[in-house]
């Protein structure tokens, strides 16, 4: 008995070794290069490729390994809002929804409709909305909700002005904020609710799991925190 405590605790003290001994996680922060001529720019989305997307000066770029390629030369205005794992690119440009992809093929995302898209799945299903900053007029459908796949373009909420964020596999997406925040998963909308002591609230991503994160603040909005809603459980945490 007393050979078999003496190895139990041998064991014990190697395994505590170990973890004590095992290389700390670190990162080293890389600051990626504007387009020549800009000076500021803005990062919006990465792939598990390292390819990255987002903005220099006013156009839409994306970084490979670290070098910034403009995919917009326009005079206009335009944004790369997110990039999936094939490589294929949405955001805006000349206040329209647009699509690059990776043979350097550019193609708007809704013909005749201004707007943003703002997420892409990597089976292609693309999230995106119809801007009231960019309509003259906002008769008729402004911060409408579209989505787009294979071609086909729907509207899951054609009388209502409102915007989602973050999409996943599955097609879920969050919409709304504060009292109207909720997740929608094709057939519902599944109401999700600020902590305990916060007010207001805005979900920006979901996972395959329907794991939403966002963020809470109080009544004045001048206390906020990060927030995840787990699926599942109770919608307040």
């Amino acid at each position: 008995m007393t050979v078999i405590r003496v190895l139990l605790c041998l064991w014990v003290l190697v395994l505590t070794f170990s973890a004590l001994s095992a290389p700390a996680q670190f990162f080293r922060v890389r600051p990626l290069p504007p387009v020549p001529g800009q000076i500021s720019s803005a990062a919006n989305d990465l792939n598990d490729l390292g390819e990255i997307v987002g903005n220099s000066g006013p156009h839409a770029v994306v970084w490979r390994s670290f070098s910034p390629i403009p995919l917009h030369r326009a005079p206009t205005p335009s944004a790369a809002m997110a990039i999936n794992n094939l490589g294929v690119i949405v955001g805006h440009a000349d206040r329209y929804p647009h699509i690059w992809f990776p043979d350097g093929s550019v193609v708007p995302a809704c013909e005749g409709s201004r707007g943003v898209a703002q997420h892409i799945t990597d089976d292609g299903l693309i999230l995106g909305y119809w801007a009231r900053s960019f309509v003259a007029s906002c008769q008729g459908g402004c911060n409408r909700i579209f989505l787009l796949f294979r071609g086909v373009l729907s509207f899951p909420f054609p009388d209502q002005e409102i915007l989602g964020n973050g999409i996943n596999h599955l097609g879920s997406f969050v919409v709304g904020k504060d009292a109207s925040l909720a997740v929608y998963n094709g057939e519902e909308l599944i109401p999700l609710r600020p902590p305990a002591g916060f007010s207001h609230a805005s979900g920006f991503a979901i996972n395959g799991a329907g794991d939403v994160v966002g963020e809470a603040s109080d009544q004045e909005r001048s206390l906020s925190r990060p927030v995840v809603w787990r699926a599942g459980e109770s919608a307040n945490p």
